[in-house]
């Protein structure tokens, strides 16, 4: 059997992970390590425009709720299911008009999370996000992430023994 490679294993062997962490530098980059961290959401209306758009690996979030309270309720979701999340930002560019953020988040599945065995095992998560900005405000974010790394964390992938496809 050939292991899954994954993005969090490439980063570890090029010696990377939370240690590498940086200190976030631009106001929406601080934003985002405070509300997955600590649920600090009292910036939110400033930075995230009404009528922001959030893709997650490709598509759409859809909620009832915009602005602010989609991007709340998006948090809090992993945050319920990973109580002691922590989020290290590892990397971070500005560019006019864009934030570019590599993160890393880790935590213990204790929470609810459908699908998923939640009896503590730990989650380790890197990704990137990238923010589009309006006059300083946040319209549209596109995060990034292994999903099969997840899924192989939580319990939930389905294995692949020998590599023969099923019928």
């Amino acid at each position: 059997m050939i292991p899954t490679l994954t993005m969090l294993t490439i980063h570890h062997f090029r010696g990377g992970g939370p240690d590498s962490e940086v200190v976030a530098k631009h106001p929406a980059a601080r934003f985002m390590v405070e509300v997955w961290n600590g649920g600090d959401f009292q910036s939110a209306h400033e930075l995230i425009a009404p009528d922001i758009e959030i893709y997650v690996n490709g598509a759409r979030v859809q909620s009832i709720h915009g602005g602010a309270a989609l991007v709340k309720e998006s948090i809090d979701y992993w945050r319920a299911a990973m109580p002691d999340l922590v989020m290290h930002v590892v990397h971070e560019c500005v560019d006019p008009g864009t934030v570019s953020i590599h993160w890393h988040i880790s935590g213990s599945l204790t929470g609810e999370l459908p699908g998923a065995r939640c009896d503590g095992q730990k989650v380790e998560l890197e990704g990137a996000v990238f923010l589009k900005l309006e006059e300083d405000r946040v319209v549209a974010a596109w995060t990034l992430f292994d999903g099969l790394s997840l899924a192989q964390q939580m319990g939930t992938a389905i294995p692949v023994s020998d590599g023969k496809p099923r019928r």
